[in-house]
């Protein structure tokens, strides 16, 4: 048996309340594979000190170290990306990913994670084109291409828009849309507010009547049943014409 020394070293200024991380962001490879580059952080626990010296490829088409944790590609899914390791540095720092918050399910011979990135496939299992924008805990993912939020039918009631498999449901993430509204009558305005929340959050004013606005607004969106939810309303009690489509969203490692 092979043991390796100097695994986990630790980190200057490592220890902290909410652990060291820096690097370790995921670059999408191809439909089923992700990069993990280089970095270092402390394990969720702050007990240890993990470093990735060379990149890894994440296969998600496989089970285990540098796969998927178990089972296989879903469609519109999101899998969130770890960095594992061994408390006993007998195994060198590595990866998985899998569709849990609260930790994977961890190969043989590791006992310790921490959540690093998150990515998102689409309705054929493959992973959809985004880059993580961040250099330590505070991130944001920002889509290739924006996605549209669905039908939307506005009133003056605020009425609820789930991100599923859009949004990744970590703390209470802001998230930035293209919008595009078509008011019935000059000077209508849309709402957008957290789920749940009071009073409006972010608006978008239409000018003239018929005239589609275009703008990038930004909204907390909230998490409950780890569904992240806004809400969305107009000032017109007819349906108008409202389309939000999803270009970035933040979230904490």
């Amino acid at each position: 048996m092979s043991f390796y020394t100097g695994v986990n070293e630790p980190i200057p200024g490592s220890r902290n309340p909410v652990g060291y991380v820096s690097g370790l962001t995921a670059d999408w490879l191809s439909n089923t594979t992700l990069t993990l580059n280089t970095g270092s952080c402390s394990d969720s626990l702050n007990e240890i000190d993990m470093t990735v010296a060379t990149a890894i490829t994440i296969n998600g088409a496989i089970n285990g170290v540098t796969g998927l944790d178990t089972g296989s590609l879903a469609a519109s899914t999101f899998y969130y990306v770890y960095v594992i390791g061994d408390s006993s540095s007998n195994n060198l720092p590595t990866a998985v990913i899998s569709t849990s918050l609260t930790g994977p399910q961890m190969p043989y011979g590791y006992d310790c994670w921490r959540l690093v990135d998150a990515k998102v496939t689409d309705g054929s299992s493959h992973f959809r084109l985004s880059y993580t924008n961040g250099q330590y805990e505070n991130r944001e993912f920002i889509y290739d291409t924006p996605l549209t939020v669905g039908s939307l039918t506005t009133g003056t009631n605020y009425a609820a828009a789930p991100l599923t498999g859009i949004v990744a449901p970590i703390g209470s993430p802001d998230v930035c849309f293209s919008a595009v509204f078509t008011p019935s009558a000059g000077g209508h305005i849309a709402y957008l507010r957290p789920t749940g929340a009071t009073g409006g959050y972010a608006k978008l004013s239409g000018v003239v009547t018929s005239v589609a606005q275009y703008a990038d607004i930004e909204c907390t969106a909230f998490v409950a049943s780890s569904i992240p939810s806004i809400d969305f309303k107009t000032t017109a009690a007819t349906p108008e014409a409202l389309a939000l489509y999803v270009k970035s969203f933040t979230y904490n490692v």
